[in-house]
């Protein structure tokens, strides 16, 4: 067996190249193992070699080795089951495979690789082309693995965004610049829901049954939050903070805000139709939008961080939203909100107009209903009734 390898000088060794491939071949030939062993460590490589094919299949499923080198000289159905092994597991996916035949006709060939091997190659190795060959399956065995972690990174980002966006955002995000949670100015229009008299219900209610209560209407409100191209940056106890413009616009984000709002409004409406008895009162809410450039990205230092929106329309939302404790309104808009809506909506002047903390005027307007709901690309600042 001395001579299945001839004697061609390969090129530029791969232990010079500092690479770290756990090789394992199995061929029922101990000669032409140990032939192996003497070219693949001159190459720089790890290698384990085995004869049984069986005790093989069960080194492969326990050790995950990077690279496989299988000895044949037929179709043997073990050699088949191993190729269909590595396919078959997720673990093994991204373990490159080669075959060595000595059996000169192609039919070994065509049944190898339509099963999956990556490399094919005809004995007498000649070393130079098995080296160059070899060293391109660890490439594709680094490549895999790359792959690997991206997706298993990329799964990791989808779960962690999910928190915070709609799905379509998240795939955004992620498809067209990751980077945008760094941080940026934007415009986007914000919407502040608090839940009213949640602490009376909890008293109510036995912990278990009120967080179920809460559970589920915050999920129903966070998903019309989603389908309306929102995002959930804050949860506060009874409350959320909704933004809509970032990370990324959607388009007309102020008039997917204040659909939204209206939508909560009409599922409050319908829920407290159907109520559990356990939930004596009707539920109610109160919402304050506000639209203006923010800043949204990640702030925080290395111990802790978050995906924040600073801006003064988080504050004028902020304190709509604890006027409508003090008026009859649900729901209250800023000037600027109004002013992008147009004709849009159908809104009331609210006589207060000084918010808690500003030193200026603000225009308020209670939000009646929508009128017309067609998106636009800038404010409109035709009549509207007040």
């Amino acid at each position: 067996m001395a001579d299945e390898i001839s004697d061609s000088s390969p090129q530029a060794p791969l232990k010079e190249r500092g690479q770290a491939y756990r090789l394992l071949a199995v061929d029922e030939d101990p000669a032409f193992l140990e032939l192996l062993v003497v070219a693949t460590q001159e190459l720089g490589y790890e290698i384990h070699t085995m004869a049984d094919f069986n005790t093989a299949a069960e080194y492969i499923q326990a050790e995950h080795p990077d690279v496989l080198l299988l000895g044949i000289e037929t179709a043997q159905p073990q050699l088949l089951d191993i190729v269909d092994l590595i396919k078959r597991d997720p673990a093994l996916r991204d373990t490159a495979l080669m075959v060595l035949s000595g059996d000169e006709t192609e039919k070994v060939k065509i049944k190898t690789l339509w099963r999956g091997a990556d490399e094919y190659i005809q004995k007498p190795l000649n070393l130079a082309e098995f080296a160059i060959r070899l060293s391109n399956l660890c490439e594709l065995r680094r490549y895999r693995r790359t792959l690997a972690e991206q997706n298993e990174k990329l799964q990791t980002d989808k779960k962690r965004l999910a928190r915070y966006f709609s799905d379509d955002l998240v795939d955004r995000i992620l498809e067209n610049d990751p980077a945008v949670l760094a941080g940026a100015n934007v415009r986007a229009s914000l919407l502040f829901f608090d839940l009213r008299n949640s602490t009376g219900i909890g008293e109510s209610l036995e912990p278990k049954q009120f967080s179920e209560f809460l559970t589920s209407v915050f999920t129903d409100i966070m998903d019309l939050i989603y389908g309306n191209q929102g995002s959930v940056n804050k949860m506060m106890g009874d409350g959320i903070l909704a933004t809509f413009g970032c990370p990324v616009s959607a388009g007309d984000d102020t008039l997917n805000c204040v659909r939204c709002a209206l939508s909560i409004r009409d599922y409050l409406d319908t829920y407290n139709e159907v109520r559990p008895d356990y939930i004596r009162d009707p539920l109610r809410a109160g919402m304050g939008i506000s639209t203006g450039k923010v800043f949204a990205g990640n702030v925080g230092s290395v111990r802790h961080i978050e995906y924040a929106v600073l801006g003064d329309p988080v504050n004028v939302a902020s304190r709509l939203e604890q006027l409508t404790r003090r008026v009859p309104v649900d729901i209250l808009i800023d000037g600027e909100t109004r002013d992008w809506m147009g004709q849009r909506a159908a809104v009331r002047r609210v006589r207060a107009n000084r918010l808690r903390g500003k030193t200026q005027a603000t225009r308020i307007y209670a939000l009646d209903r929508m009128v017309n709901d067609e998106p636009r690309i800038g404010p409109a600042h035709g009549p509207n009734p007040e």
